[in-house]
């Protein structure tokens, strides 16, 4: 990350380029926030039992069928679908607070399959 914010002096960090001193720099904190990660999940055994940990556990376990669900749930749900949580709850909950309804629709739909075969130990590998 150092070596890339140096390098932005003399070559801006641009994203749209892909320059050398985006990619350190952006390498550099994908790798800092991972490294934090690991040492707050991985490496304690009360981080396990931790409400979140055990909600994105289910991704982790079966990651490819979680993708695979997200593409498979995106083609048959319409976005009408979505639309009627937002128009029922917008003037109850304010427009902001709506839009996230739909999102925890889409993700709950994806979560509950992942997390049952996560409890059944049923893992998916290529």
């Amino acid at each position: 990350m150092v070596v890339g914010a140096a390098w932005g002096f003399i070559l801006p960090v641009v994203k749209d380029m892909w320059t050398p001193s985006f990619v350190l720099l952006s390498c550099g904190l994908t790798m800092t926030v991972l490294a934090g990660l690991h040492t707050l999940v991985d490496s304690r055994e009360t981080a396990a039992k931790h409400p979140l940990v055990l909600f994105c556990l289910a991704f982790g376990v079966n990651s490819i069928l979680a993708y695979a669900l997200h593409e498979f749930a995106s083609c048959i749900l319409g976005a009408d679908l979505f639309t009627v949580p937002y128009t029922i709850l917008a003037p109850a909950i304010g427009g902001m607070w709506a839009e996230l309804v739909p999102i925890v629709i889409f993700l709950m739909i994806v979560w509950l399959p992942l997390a049952y075969m996560r409890r059944n130990t049923w893992i998916v590998r290529i």
